[in-house]
């Protein structure tokens, strides 16, 4: 039986890259999936893709810097599979420059879906798994909040240096609600917004 089989996933920045190929396992280990993307059509791409192993697909436009948005990406996941199991924090920005060339509207854009986003996302999903008993929280961090030269800039590094890394998170559910988990990822060369 496939590990994931009757759970439902809701990945964020599933359009491309890491969350779309993300996305694509968790189908593939039978879960019901939403797609979450800015980019809607991306996100009906990956659905698209899903089709071979599971017709439990949603595709959803979300900006994840926008709470009101990350608040209908959660009940749209949740009206349409009736319960939330897994959230996987991907979506994420960047700007490749140097650090003298950076701006303050650069910062503020990195931070409000890298760090704001993962954050607001965290909540709302950990409310639905505290209500239904239980949940596992992935979030996509970065090598470069970790400081390893070389994998962007320091606004994404500082965004990146603060998800999920540590346990704050889990303490109003307890241990046994619900899990988190920070993946490190290095350098994903496809698209990043």
């Amino acid at each position: 039986m496939p590990q994931l089989q009757d759970k439902v996933a809701l990945v964020t920045g599933a359009g491309n890259g890491i969350g779309k190929a993300i996305a694509l396992g968790m189908a593939a280990e039978g879960a019901a999936v939403a797609a979450a993307d800015i980019d809607f059509a991306a996100a009906q791409k990956t659905v698209e893709a899903m089709a071979a192993h599971t017709n439990r697909a949603l595709a959803i436009e979300a900006d994840c810097g926008d709470v009101a948005s990350i608040d209908a990406m959660i009940a749209k996941t949740v009206a349409e599979f009736g319960r939330l199991d897994v959230i996987v924090n991907n979506a994420g920005v960047t700007r490749y420059a140097y650090i003298m060339d950076l701006s303050e509207a650069d910062w503020d854009r990195i931070h409000r879906v890298n760090a704001k986003g993962v954050f607001f996302c965290l909540q709302r999903a950990a409310k639905e798994m505290i209500a239904q008993g239980g949940g596992r929280i992935i979030n996509i961090a970065s090598i470069a909040g970790r400081g390893h030269a070389g994998s962007s800039n320091v606004a994404y590094a500082a965004s990146k240096g603060g998800d999920g890394d540590d346990d704050d998170g889990r303490t109003p559910a307890g241990p046994a609600q619900h899990q988190r988990q920070r993946d490190l990822p290095g350098h994903d060369h496809d698209r990043v917004g």
